[in-house]
């Protein structure tokens, strides 16, 4: 049988197999104690797994992309020499995996000549570029945690960069023709200026539903009851399906001070506030087998719907 080397294919994995080792060291300089964990690499994307406590920031990040850049910009020379596992080790040379190596191993090494500094030294078998400057370009495009102390970086390398790049370029535009600007530097103060008026406007209706919400308490008529000065059925009100429990709960409470208040909903949502009487809100509710998140004036949970129109 022929086999056929698809030289293009082999030169896209070649390059992103050799923006792992640079990437491997940039990490050490963040996390000098990490190792690798598990990698795979695609024809010019790679995803890269690590020991690490935590997240990248967004400046680490950009302090990594801007360096790789630099590094491949400067064109090292990537070499490979085979010597004994000893003899690497001596030399600084990361090994992955924990795993076991033969007595004679290979090094791949990408250095600064000018300040004779390692930039990266690992073991490797693997296919690598001659230079740093064949890798063309990088770009992190994803973070996230895979595992128990265990972080992934999923990345790209020219000319998957430049793809990501005129992506990034359409959408960007796209959302400009949506909000009407007309140059990028506009964006930002139509950004600025459209999150204010959001902010504004959720303001504004915080306050008219506070204002409804006092509005139709004040309508609520004493109920004849032994326990309950105020019993208040929420879903009687149609204005008040869209406001949280919660809120209702708590303006219901700071409205009808010194009251007992029994609030619930047909979704048989319930609050209990005592705020007079000898009976706090965890006995009344111990007394009619009510459960729910408890103070000494207020409890707050979910019940059946026989037991809250019984109490």
């Amino acid at each position: 049988m022929h086999w056929v080397v698809d030289k293009k294919r082999r030169q896209a994995c070649m390059r992103a197999h050799t923006a792992t080792h640079l990437l491997h060291a940039q990490l050490s300089v963040i996390f000098p104690q990490t190792k690798q964990a598990w990698s795979w690499v695609g024809e010019d994307q790679l995803r890269f797994d690590f020991a690490a406590d935590r997240m990248l920031t967004p400046q680490e990040i950009d302090t990594i992309q801007a360096t790789m850049q630099d590094i491949l910009a400067q064109d090292f020379v990537v070499t490979t020499q085979e010597m004994s596992y000893t003899e690497a080790v001596a030399s600084w040379a990361k090994a992955f995996f924990e795993e076991k190596y033969a007595d004679t191993v290979r090094v791949v090494s990408i250095v600064d000549n000018d300040v004779q500094k390692q930039v990266s030294v690992e073991l490797c078998w693997g296919l690598h570029v001659a230079s740093t400057w064949h890798i063309g370009a990088f770009c992190i495009v994803k973070q996230e945690a895979v595992a128990s102390w265990i972080k992934r970086i999923t990345a790209m390398t020219w000319p998957r960069v430049v793809e990501k790049i005129f992506e990034q370029s359409s959408l960007l535009h796209t959302i400009m023709d949506n909000i009407g600007v007309k140059s990028e530097s506009q964006l930002l103060d139509k950004l600025e200026k459209t999150l204010k008026e959001h902010t504004d406007l959720q303001q504004s209706v915080v306050s008219l539903q506070t204002q409804l919400l006092h509005t139709t308490l004040q309508s609520i008529s004493s109920p004849h009851h032994d326990v309950f000065d105020m019993i208040v059925v929420v879903d009687t009100y149609e204005h008040l399906q869209s406001v949280d429990f919660k809120d209702i709960v708590n303006a219901t409470k700071q409205f009808f001070e010194q009251k007992n208040v029994l609030v619930y909903a047909n979704s048989w949502n319930f609050a209990l506030i005592m705020q007079k009487g000898n009976v706090s809100a965890k006995e009344y509710a111990q007394q009619h087998a009510l459960r729910g998140g408890w103070s000494d004036t207020l409890l707050q949970g979910k019940s059946d719907k026989e037991t809250l129109l019984q109490l």
